[in-house]
């Protein structure tokens, strides 16, 4: 089989010579068959997608994930100022806490707040970025309103590998990679420091006169470690991720008639997760597990409205997730493809009503099942349609349902192709909106969102274009 331009290409299957006697012969003829080529499918989605391997991160001067997917398309970073800053994304004009992001299956955002700081998940430890854009919920579980971010750890390359960097405003940054291989054992130790002093000099006008201010208490310092192990057999693939990291920073507001408010304001992180991936070659399901613990040190000294002491808050969560995803069945030319999974998630903080207490928890279950055929319309076009259906149930707030329908056409001597996606999504009530001081909220419901988009994909020469557009509607 030839390949053309990664493009679905028609295979004429012709003149097939066969020697009966004496110089004579017979020329079959067959029909023209439709093939899709595997480059192709990667490109042309149903719903939009764009991919960073690894190959491109080590290009592109960028340190952390917030940093590498700024300027993609319908992407928008939130960032809160300097290396230690909060840094969040958003996908198609959702909120950071509508985004999805997800590790190897296994979603990150967080039962307190619902976002993920993806300026704390630094590029040395992924193998993948891939952002998709669209509601879907049916496939990523909660959050995936506007979006998704799906990371992927690094896998096993030979070879030690070092990297150091310096920058403007004390910025120093350094990675190693340590990979070893025993047998049918592969096993990768990662590391990456990061740290800025992060005190920048900017000019404030007021009341008609310039002034230089510096910008203080902006200093962070993050730490980032993994071990990565993996191990396939006659019978198994299995894969265990060790990932710990913890940062130190400063946490100022904004500057408000020449005073930076938050002045003495620090912030400390601490996270450690586990992750495990287990496939068996015989029957391919795959079961993903997860366990993280996490806590959050907040203090100001200065914030005299909270006492004599200041503000000295502490958080601490204990997540857990299964996922799994059960063998797909397949005919001739379509799929049936089931799978579940299984949060639990706890959170302990001195900043919750009274109602609720110092501890909070809630547990949910999905399940999903994704189906798919691909019709040949005739030898040179092919159209394809998916569906995925979700039902998630949990124990603090309202079920959900979500669904979405994919579908694409692409057409063998043409070098365009035609998507489009309809879908529904939801995202739970965070912990704070449920239960925070003040604010709180109990009788809140999940938020809605319904989609539909459609694009356009063309290959012109060494030229790739796409066009999409979309309308997201958000019932909160």
């Amino acid at each position: 089989m030839t390949r053309w331009k990664g493009q679905v290409l028609v295979l004429l299957l012709a003149t097939a010579h066969l020697v009966a006697q004496y110089q004579d012969s017979v020329r079959f003829v067959f029909r023209p068959v439709f093939v899709e080529d595997s480059l192709r499918r990667d490109v042309v989605r149903a719903i939009p997608r764009v991919e960073l391997p690894r190959s491109t991160l080590e290009r592109i001067p960028a340190t952390t994930v917030a940093d590498a997917v700024q300027g993609m398309p319908g992407v928008f970073v939130r960032n809160y100022g300097g290396l230690g800053g909060l840094k969040t994304v958003s996908i198609r004009g959702a909120t950071a806490a509508q985004t999805a992001v997800v590790l190897d299956g296994i979603r990150l955002n967080t039962v307190s707040n619902g976002l993920v700081d993806l300026g704390q998940v630094p590029l040395a430890l992924l193998e993948r970025i891939a952002v998709e854009r669209g509601s879907h919920s049916a496939r990523w579980g909660a959050h995936a309103v506007g979006g998704a971010v799906l990371l992927s750890l690094r896998q096993y390359a030979p070879g030690v590998r070092a990297h150091a960097a310096i920058g403007a405003f004390g910025e120093r940054s350094a990675s190693l990679d340590i990979p070893s291989k025993i047998a049918n054992h592969t096993i990768s130790f990662l590391a990456d420091v990061q740290y800025s002093q992060g005190n920048y000099p900017f000019t404030l006008e007021e009341f008609g006169s310039i002034r230089r201010v510096e910008r203080t208490n902006s200093d962070a310092l993050m730490a980032n470690a993994a071990l990565l192990w993996q191990a396939t057999s006659t019978s198994l693939s299995s894969r265990v991720a060790l990932f710990a990291r913890s940062s130190q920073r400063g946490a100022p507001g904004a500057v408000l008639q020449g005073a930076i408010e938050n002045a003495a304001a620090r912030l400390d992180d601490s996270e450690v997760l586990v992750l495990g991936v287990l496939t068996p070659n015989a029957a391919p399901w795959t079961l993903r597990v997860s366990g993280r613990w996490f806590q959050q040190h907040y203090r100001d000294s200065l914030a005299w409205y909270r006492g004599p002491r200041g503000a000295d808050d502490r958080f601490t969560a204990y997540d857990g997730a299964m996922v799994l995803e059960l063998p797909r069945l397949t005919g001739t030319n379509w799929y049936v493809a089931p799978f579940s999974e299984l949060y639990v998630n706890t959170l302990r903080g001195n900043l919750y009503r009274s109602g609720a207490g110092s501890y909070a928890q809630r547990l949910q279950f999905g399940a999903a099942v994704e189906a798919g055929t691909t019709i040949v319309t005739d030898t040179t076009s092919m159209f394809s349609i998916e569906s995925t259906l979700r039902a998630d149930t949990y124990s603090d707030v309202a079920d959900a349902c979500s669904g979405t329908v994919q579908a694409r056409w692409m057409r063998a001597h043409l070098p365009i192709a035609l998507r489009m996606s309809v879908g529904t999504s939801y995202r739970p009530p965070s912990f704070n909106e449920l239960y925070y001081q003040n604010f709180g909220s109990t009788s809140l419901q999940p938020e809605r969102g319904y989609t539909l988009s459609g694009g356009i994909i063309a290959d012109v020469g060494m030229l790739h274009l796409e066009a999409d557009g979309f309308v997201l509607w958000v019932r909160d």
